[in-house]
């Protein structure tokens, strides 16, 4: 017997929510999992059906599967429960009168019962002998003599007391029968069931009270075989095999609900039937039972048992049973499919965690079936005779039967009836799911063009992910995978298709996923091209993958999407095609309504027969015709109906112009013109609150929002409301208008615009204000914020949005207009537009104005304006406020909005940071997130292509910087990518070895090219598109056909890695760039090498054609560029200027110039002719990886190490003033004793001071030859010390600028400084292992401390000098005695490196921080460590407070204290004699006083609030605090000083 439906599991029943039994073993299963796994443990048989989505769940349980059935030729084990689900919303409670649970309880009791006593009918001399022998065992005893006038002692007339009988008959005889076999030792087969057998009843008596009717019979039939007499074998088989049913027999009234199963009218739904059932094979299995005892007791000579006629055809008998059993079987497997739904959804729906509820609220944006209601309503109903003709239809009959055809296509005109037609479908399908015993998910979606939530491809896979989801609630773990780490923005972000669909190809690849159907109706409503050809592209695809997945879509006739489609093996279905079904439809649907116009409007026959005649003769097949017209008859008295009727002409257009005309004498004509209008025009559906500002005259009325409803009423035959939203009736009404502007636009289209336009800015200028939602924090994220109810934005969102689109729209330029909007409300427009989820929209907003405004006197503001929300587009789409704040701050102090709005900047930062004085070349800043390394244009140069380490590739716009697609597969970093010549496909070489071929529009990897040994360093396409080249560290370069992934060259030749390769503009040459310095061309017909190009000292690291391939740029890691001549090999010019090596080099498309970047960390743009550089872009924090020049040359984009994408002005033509800075990574910095100058270290080997007040640069201290790598200032602030890569260490007088000692000694970089407290002393620490201390007046080294066994990382003096402290990357701190240089302390906990150590101000303690991202503080005398915080970062410097209860560090204070009771309570605990004990606080969350940084660095804090958002370029890799003023030392060399006021809050 399968473990699931053991007795065990029956004895541990427990209730489910429902009040339902669950199997302990089941529930086991369930706990901790999530609803998926929940559903795979249960559904997995191919018996059960599933039933479609909208079905109703009773709160029942599916029927339990037949046990094993020993010595039969069935199936030895049961199929499990079935699984499915229809909702994943709760099941509403079942009234008291419908489930009585009293009654339930009595049900299984009162089945028994029924069949026992139509036994006794049926049977009365059989039941009769029967009893008596009971009736003996219950008086004398089990085993007892049976006389032949053995009185009838079992109760007749009373079912509780005869249970009850023979509960004891059962409970007296179990013991005996085992002692009585143990003593007489019959071991054996006999024993062996009778030992099973009674185990099996005395469990099952417990669990099955009400079977003791049967139970009885197997006690008296076990005391039987364990007599002396020798009894048939099929006997003794029958018993075993009756005792093993006896589980399943017992438990089936028990999984049957006592409600019927809703929304079902097959018999086996209802409850009387299936206790009939129930009773017919209890029956089979009493008299098996009772026959069995009474043929033993036959055998015994009892005289009353002679006349019972044939008892011992065991084979019979048992055969009875089994065919009984099996007619049940087949009844249960239909019971099954119909109730498995109910069951497992209210099971896992009680099982769901929170994460999975969150994930599909957050998955629902709009309910399909809901929409189909809601659609149905609104056309008058679904009218069964209009659509049933397609399922006769050859194509549709096609595509159900055939597994090649899996995609069905309905298409026709406007108005055919094509919704109306799958919804009738989809109620056909969804019945045959219902009374299919074949697994089968359906699941649909509407477009409608006028409801952005329903209009876009992404909302159909939500859509359809939704309902499918809701049916088998296991395909949630596809959904988890992306949602888990994304949250909510998984669905919403710019990248949601692309993930959406991903989920949903999984979803439909997963194996466990039964036969599916997917419909999509008008797919022309998918409004915008693109998303739409990704959508047809997926459904190609997707119906190409799986025979069990087939589809159905329904569309206008578009060539686009006939186009599309013909990559599927699709079936059309034209309704054209199909005219005469089409009639006939519609006349059915004209008799219908014509009988509902009839009745409504009270119509006798000769109207009614008009009406109906005239319908008929007018529609010309088109459904929506004859909707418009009865709608408008609907409002003529019905004498009038038949002349009213002849004046609506045949055809969409002169209908629509008909009821145009009769609008047009309306009384209230300007207002419906000027409705109609507007909704033409706008960009989306407006809510009425919006159209408002529009219309005029209703600003008196008391209840404006009620008039304006009245007049969309007035304009019904176009346009109709719900949820106070405005929406056309058909997509063909609105196509009308615009089609004929004179009738509703007199003065032209433009002027409509140019309305929209300045209401628009009108009223936003009136409602835009600082802080609309009250936030009063100006770190608040957007993915936090409520909307306050009422919202101030809901008037004016589209207005906010939109304005500049109709201002263009129009053809004027009001310059006075938008200037005084710019100049006064600007900072509000970004901060509304960030609350209304539009930036993107924002940056293309003005990005329009400046091309329509960028020529008038405007021009400067406006291209100042683009700049600004350019530059702070990603802030301010975060955190709006910081629109006031980081937007501000960090803009040129030449900017004219920061100018205009200078009175907006924060007063609480009294330090501003130093910034440039104009805008420089950087035009945006993407965030990748990981190092970047390569960056390409589209062909068109719309889209921006980069390549990350985290093993993706992200398409960006261009032009907002929004993310529009992110292409993951790659199972190691991703190094190199490319765009094909035609912009379709992008190519990408990763460190798995790879080359990935990628549809640009739908992210999808069509090829995996695999050959290569060794990472993929470099790819790019041939000219035509037909190859592709990547180039290995394995050392060759390889050619592949793009359609096929067939590799067609191997160039072999290089000494080693080659990194770069690149094909000549007319695609004969392929040029590559290898580690082994030299750059070779080669024929790629031939794959021979025509040139070997040397002269570089070390690796090559990229290489370009010329636009005219005749020359060669190659990048060396020596730091200079090369251009050859191609045909000769001839190096004519070398580009030198980068301080590190260059990684990439790129010509522009005229060839006159050409861009490098470079571990340097910046792009440099030179002359190709003359070798000048002309441009030095600076602004990244790390290495430059990947630099390209865009399609028509005004551009540069920069890939890099610090995670960013940059885009720049080509050719600004502006002297931008260059900051003061260093010009490599800051590597340490200080702050002075008094807080007046802050010290810094860089990799360009100087040391900079800088006035703290200011930001000012005041000295630069020059000398080292190598990366300074720390400083310090002596106590008293007069000198600086630094060390160097260089192994020296020097000290400086501050205010002069003068090296007054240069301290020789160590054998490596040092690392770390640091002055004693007297100032005579000078330690360092270095990566020779050593610690040195040093005479400061003198620079004679007095000890040397030798015991560290890696670098030593930090050094610090006692307070009293006496000891030092040195941190290492040994992981270890040591103590050292300063005077004698002996170590008396080894401090060890750490699991990395240590990075930064410090005493306290008593010399108690000892802090220490390290790179497991821990402080630990240790008792300096003993070793021991005391106390143990997670920071969650890496610490670079560390320091504690005078009360020994604030730690500073580079981030900022965090409170360390620990109150005195729970100190105590703590070292009580603590083994004193143990240098590793601890205690630890590393699950409390560190608490930060004061002026600090966030963790990842992005943010400056105060008391850990968020307050001001740090740009990438200035986000420091070394930072130091004092009081309320903060250092920050960045990649890109920057030193930026922000000081926070002491007296006013940014809260």
């Amino acid at each position: 017997m399968p473990r699931s439906w053991s007795l065990r599991g029956l004895l541990g029943r427990r209730k489910n929510a429902a009040g339902d039994d669950l199997p302990e073993p089941d529930r086991r299963h369930l706990q901790g999992h999530t609803a998926g796994h929940a559903a795979k443990a249960f559904v997995s048989s191919e018996h059960l059906s599933i039933t479609a989505a909208d079905s109703t769940s009773p709160t029942s349980r599916p029927l339990r599967p037949l046990p094993e059935q020993p010595q039969t030729t069935r199936s030895a084990s049961p199929p499990p429960r079935a699984a499915a689900s229809t909702e994943l919303t709760a099941p509403a409670a079942a009234s008291p009168a419908a489930i009585d649970p009293a009654s339930s309880a009595k049900r299984p009791c009162r089945l028994w019962d029924q069949a026992y006593d139509a036994l006794k009918r049926d049977e009365p001399d059989l039941m009769a002998a029967y009893e008596k022998i009971l009736s003996c065992h219950l008086q004398n005893g089990l085993g007892s003599q049976v006389p032949e006038a053995q009185s009838n002692e079992i109760a007749q007339d009373d079912p509780d007391k005869r249970r009850r009988q023979m509960k004891r008959l059962i409970e007296g005889g179990l013991d005996k029968t085992a002692s009585e076999a143990k003593a007489k030792e019959r071991i054996g087969v006999v024993m062996d069931v009778v030992f099973a057998t009674k185990n099996v009843v005395s469990l099952a008596i417990q669990a099955m009270p009400q079977a003791s009717l049967v139970w009885a019979g197997v006690c008296v039939a076990l005391e039987l075989l364990a007599g002396p007499i020798k009894q048939a074998e099929a006997g003794r088989n029958g018993i075993e095999y009756v005792s093993k049913q006896m589980e399943w027999y017992c438990c089936l009234s028990a999984d049957l609900s006592e409600e019927p199963i809703r929304n079902s009218q097959h018999p086996l739904a209802t409850k009387c039937e299936w206790d009939n059932r129930i009773t017919d094979l209890y029956q089979q299995l009493l008299l098996y039972q009772i026959k069995t005892v009474c043929y033993f007791y036959r055998h015994r000579g009892l005289v009353f048992l002679r006349d019972i006629v044939k008892l011992d055809d065991w084979t019979g008998e048992l055969t009875a049973i089994q065919k009984a059993e099996d007619r049940f079987k087949a009844d249960t497997t239909i019971y099954t499919a119909l109730q498995a739904n109910s069951y497992l959804r209210e099971l896992v729906v009680q099982q769901l965690s929170e994460k999975d509820l969150q994930c599909v609220q957050q998955l629902r944006l709009t309910d399909p079936r809901y929409d189909k209601k809601r659609i149905e309503q609104d056309k008058g109903g679904l009218l069964e005779g209009s659509y049933r003709w397609v399922l006769q239809n050859t194509e549709f009959k096609q595509w159900r039967k055939s597994q090649e055809s899996r995609l069905l296509w309905i298409k026709g005109d406007p108005g055919k009836g094509k919704t109306m037609l799958l919804c009738g479908i989809i109620d056909e399908l969804r019945q045959e799911v219902h009374q299919s015993t074949i697994p089968g998910l359906l699941s649909f979606f509407f477009c409608q063009a006028t409801n952005k939530d329903i209009n876009n491809a992404t909302a159909v896979v939500r859509g359809l992910l939704y309902m499918l989801i809701e049916q088998r609630p296991s395909l949630l773990e596809h959904v988890r995978k992306k949602h888990d780490p994304a949250g909510e923005r998984l669905f919403e972000e710019e990248n949601a298709w692309f993930a959406l669909s991903e989920i949903l190809a999984d979803v439909l690849q997963d194996p466990a996923l039964p036969r599916a159907c997917l419909m999509i109706d008008a797919l022309d409503e998918c409004i915008d091209d693109r998303d739409r050809r990704n959508l047809l592209q997926f459904i190609v695809r997707q119906s190409s993958v799986s025979s069990r997945v087939k589809w159905i879509v329904s569309s206008r006739n578009w060539s686009q999407i006939e186009e599309e489609l013909k990559a599927a093996q699709n079936v059309p279905l034209s309704l054209e095609l199909n005219a005469e079904s089409v009639t006939a439809a519609v006349d059915q649907y004209i008799r219908h309504k014509t009988s509902q116009l009839s009745e409504r409007k009270t119509y006798d026959d000769e109207t009614k027969m008009a009406v109906r005649d005239y319908l008929s003769l007018h529609a010309g097949g088109t459904f929506l015709w004859v909707a418009l017209v009865c709608k408008n008859l609907e409002l003529v008295p019905p004498w009038n109906a038949i002349a009213e009727l002849k004046t609506f002409p045949p055809g969409l257009d002169d209908l629509y112009d008909r009821m145009l005309g009769r609008l047009n004498r309306s009384g209230d004509v300007g207002r419906c013109r000027r409705t109609l209008a507007i909704a033409s025009v706008v960009s989306r559906p407006l809510v009425l609150q919006e159209l408002l500002l529009f219309v005029d005259g209703l600003q008196r009325v008391k209840d404006p929002l009620e008039a304006l409803r009245g007049i969309v009423c007035l304009c019904g035959s176009f346009l109709f409301l719900r949820d106070d939203k405005v929406y056309f009736v058909h997509q063909s009404a609105q196509d009308f208008l615009i089609g004929n502007t004179s009738a509703i636009f007199p003065s032209g289209v433009e002027e409509v615009h140019y309305m929209i336009f300045s209401r628009s800015l009108n009223a936003i200028s009136k409602t835009l204000d600082r802080d609309m939602y009250d936030l009063r924090d100006p770190g608040s994220l957007i993915s936090s914020i409520k909307t306050p109810c009422p919202d101030p934005l809901a008037t004016v969102r589209y207005s906010c949005v939109h304005w500049v689109e109709h201002l263009c729209a129009s053809g004027r330029k009001d310059a006075l207009q938008v200037r005084t909007f710019l100049e006064k409300k600007y900072l509000c427009w970004l901060e509304g537009l960030s609350l209304a989820a539009g930036m993107s929209d924002g940056v293309l907003a003005m990005r329009k104005l400046e091309s329509c405004l960028g020529h008038t006197e405007m021009g400067p503001l406006v291209r100042d304006a683009h700049r600004f929300i350019l530059f702070n587009k990603s802030v301010i789409e975060r955190a709006p406020l910081q629109a006031y704040v980081s937007a501000l701050l960090f803009s040129p102090t030449a900017s004219l909005v920061r100018e205009l709005f200078k009175a907006e900047e924060p007063n609480w930062v009294v330090t501003k940071p130093v910034v440039e004085v104009e805008w420089n070349a950087c035009l945006q800043t993407l965030e990748h997130g990981s190092s970047v390394n390569s960056i390409a244009f589209s062909p068109d140069g719309t889209q921006v292509a980069s390549a990350s380490d985290d093993r993706t590739v992200r398409l960006w716009e261009a032009a907002s910087g929004r993310c529009v697609q992110e292409l993951k597969g790659h199972s190691s970093s991703v190094r190199s990518v490319a765009f094909s010549p035609d912009g379709t496909q992008v190519a990408s070489g990763s460190g798995d070895g790879t080359v990935r071929l990628w549809e640009a529009a739908s992210g999808r990897c069509v090829q995996e090219l695999k050959g290569h040994s060794n990472w993929v360093r470099s790819v790019a396409f041939s000219p035509d598109g037909t190859q592709v080249a990547s180039a290995s560290g394995d050392e060759t370069v390889r050619l592949w056909e793009a359609a096929s992934g067939r590799c067609v060259q191997e160039l072999k030749g290089h000494s080693d890695s080659v990194t770069s390769v690149a094909f000549s503009p007319d695609g004969t040459q392929v040029a590559s760039g290898s580690g082994d310095g030299t750059v070779r061309l080669w024929e790629a017909a031939s794959g021979r090498c025509v040139q070997e190009l040397k002269g570089h000292s070390s690796w090559v690291t990229s290489v370009a054609f010329s636009p005219d391939g005749t020359q060669v740029a190659s990048g060396s890691g020596d730091g200079t560029v090369r251009l050859w001549e191609a045909a000769s090999g001839r190096c004519v010019q070398e580009l030198k200027g980068h301080s590190s090596s260059v990684r990439s080099v790129a010509f522009s498309p005229d060839g006159t110039q050409v861009a490098s970047g470079s571990g340097d960390g910046t792009v440099r743009l030179w002359e190709a002719a003359s070798g000048r550089c002309v441009q030095e872009l600076k602004g990244h924090s790390d290495w430059v990886t990947s630099v390209a020049f865009s399609p028509d040359g005004t551009q540069v984009a920069s890939a890099s190490g610090d995670g960013t994408v940059r885009l720049w002005e080509a050719a600004s033509g502006r002297c931008v003033q260059e900051l003061k800075g260093h010009s490599d990574w800051v590597r340490s910095v200080a702050f002075s004793p008094d807080g007046t100058q802050v010290a810094s270290a860089s990799g360009d080997r100087t040391v900079r001071l800088w006035e703290a007040a200011s930001g000012r640069c005041v000295q630069e201290l020059k000398g080292h030859s190598n990366s300074v790598r720390s400083v310090a200032f002596s106590p008293d602030g007069t000198q600086v010390a630094s060390g160097s890569g260089d192994r020296t260490v020097r000290l400086w007088e501050a205010a002069s600028g003068r090296c007054v000692q240069e301290l020789k000694g160590h054998s490596n970089s040092v690392t770390s400084v640091a002055f004693s407290p007297d100032g005579t002393q000078v330690a360092s620490g270095s990566g020779d292992r050593t610690v040195r201390l040093w005479e400061a007046a003198f620079g004679r080294c007095v000890q040397e401390l030798k015991g560290h066994s890696d670098w030593v990382t930090s050094v610090a003096f006692s307070p009293d000098g006496t000891q030092v402290a040195s941190a290492s990357d040994d992981r270890t701190v040591r103590l050292w005695e300063a005077a004698s240089g002996r170590c008396v302390q080894e401090l060890k906990g750490h699991s990395g490196s240590v990075t930064s150590v410090a005493f306290s101000p008593d010399g108690t303690q000892v802090a220490s921080a390290s790179g497991d991202r821990t402080v630990r503080l240790w008792e300096a005398a003993s070793g021991r460590c005391v106390q143990e915080l997670n920071v969650g970062t890496r610490l670079s410097s560390i320091a504690i407070n005078s009360t020994n209860n604030l730690l500073h560090t580079n981030i900022g204070c965090i409170d360390i204290s620990l109150s005195s009771a729970i100190r105590k309570a703590k070292l009580r605990d603590v083994d004193t004699t143990s240098h590793q004990s601890v205690i630890s606080e590393q699950h409390q969350a560190p608490v930060q006083v004061g002026v600090g940084l966030s963790s990842d660095g992005s943010w400056a804090t105060l008391n850990g609030r968020r307050t001001v958002w740090l740009p990438p370029e200035v986000r420091p890799f070394v930072s130091a605090i004092l009081g309320r003023t903060v250092a920050l030392g960045s990649g890109s060399g920057r030193v930026v000083i922000i000081g926070f006021s002491a007296d006013a809050s940014p809260f």
